[in-house]
């Protein structure tokens, strides 16, 4: 369905249909899917369009590689550091991407939660002085213990 509506749009958005599904499917942990539905993409991407691509291999993996589609290489990529639970490569493709990633909607927010989720990196604390300041000056509130009333102590 995703290659449906990305055939009706722009050549140029390709990366974009497949990943929403991709990125979701990692935010829910579902690396199979993740990897079936980008499988599946893919093939259909090479089978109907006339895109340059080229077919890697190895003893582990194959992959496609589409020169023009740099996001569609980024999917692939962060599926297999998922897989292998690596942040060391994650860290380096979401470096090597990240002006394509700043382009695309939402992607950077998904890639902190997928950092998050596959790979335990908390996002950073963003500083805000105001609260900073204000948790210095005053301790913490502290919720009120709860007491039973009598109802002779009402009347």
């Amino acid at each position: 369905m995703l290659y449906e509506w990305h055939k009706e749009d722009e050549a140029h958005t390709a990366p974009q249909y497949i990943g929403r599904a991709v990125l979701q499917y990692l935010r829910l942990q579902n690396i199979e899917f993740a990897t079936k539905s980008l499988d599946i993409f893919v093939q259909l991407l090479k089978q109907n369009e006339s895109l340059p691509n080229q077919e890697l291999s190895s003893s582990q993996s194959e992959m496609v590689v589409f020169p023009t589609f740099p996001l569609l290489n980024f999917l692939r990529l962060l599926v297999c550091s998922a897989q292998r639970q690596s942040y060391d490569l994650y860290s380096k493709l979401k470096s090597h991407y990240q002006t394509a990633i700043d382009e695309s909607p939402n992607w950077n927010e998904n890639m902190t939660k997928i950092a998050e989720i596959h790979f335990g990196q908390r996002p950073a604390r963003q500083n805000n002085m105001l609260s900073d300041l204000l948790g210095m000056l005053a301790p913490p509130i502290s919720k009120p213990t709860s007491t039973s009333v009598k109802q002779d102590d009402l009347d």
